[in-house]
């Protein structure tokens, strides 16, 4: 899905905000995929000197993970870069578990598991 001109410019804005998506891996397998990358928008708000509550003028558009199920405590975070292959397939030769490993239709073992045995 392509963004609207408007959501484009806004993430290439500078943001205040910052945060550790970095760090989610990648996954095509629904069944293992525990977060999604959304885009909202943060209103950043503040009190002033008399407790009068005192908003931003101008918003930021953020990218964000938001869980969409229990994640353990030092648990894999994993999310789905894209939904475009080609455009996956620029980035990196995917090895997750559905194109590599169990999760594969055609797959008992991993990828792995079977070059390790050869």
């Amino acid at each position: 899905m392509k963004p609207s001109k408007c959501v484009a410019k806004a993430l290439r804005d500078r943001s205040m905000q910052s945060g550790n998506c970095q760090f989610a891996n990648h996954t095509c397998c629904t069944m293992h995929r525990n977060v999604n990358i959304e885009i909202v928008t943060v209103q950043a708000a503040a009190d002033d000197v008399n407790t009068n509550l005192i908003t931003t003028v101008k918003p930021d558009v953020v990218v964000i993970l938001r869980a969409d199920r229990g994640i353990v405590m030092g648990g894999w975070i994993k999310t789905q870069y894209t939904d475009v292959q080609l455009n996956l397939d620029r980035i990196f030769a995917c090895g997750c578990c559905l194109n590599a490993g169990k999760c594969h239709p055609y797959q008992t073992e991993s990828t792995l598991v079977q070059f390790m045995q050869t």
